[in-house]
């Protein structure tokens, strides 16, 4: 069963006053948003293998409306590698991004994460 638990993340999602704006190239899924204080924010996911865009209409308790989450033992990667869509010696993380002033998320199965600070 998947193991949700709070991640940390190279900016606050909380109450973000501009974007999110998604964009996949070449396996690169670039996340760009203002947050609260005003601040530009990038995030690149690196070897995107899967990503969804969704509002936050969960029955799972366990996802708060705002905030990064890790998910442990995702049974995503376990059934992307069962497909053959990931190795499974691959290094993935599954995080979920919950933007709540834009009543969205972005959950992503990616390899690694970069980051811009173009204040």
């Amino acid at each position: 069963m998947d193991e949700l638990r709070k991640a940390s993340f190279p900016f606050p999602v909380a109450d973000a006053d501009d974007g999110p704006d998604i964009r996949f190239s070449d396996a690169v899924l670039t996340l760009t948003f203002v947050d609260c204080t005003g601040r530009r924010c990038t995030v690149r996911f690196i070897d995107t293998v899967w990503f969804s865009y969704t509002p936050i209409e969960s029955d799972d308790r366990r996802l708060d409306d705002v905030g990064v989450f890790s998910v442990g033992n995702s049974s995503l990667i376990s059934r992307l590698i069962g497909g053959g869509e990931l190795e499974r010696d691959g290094n993935y993380t599954h995080q979920i991004i919950c933007f709540n002033e834009r009543g969205c998320r972005l959950e992503v199965v990616f390899e690694k994460i970069e980051t811009d600070d173009a204040a």
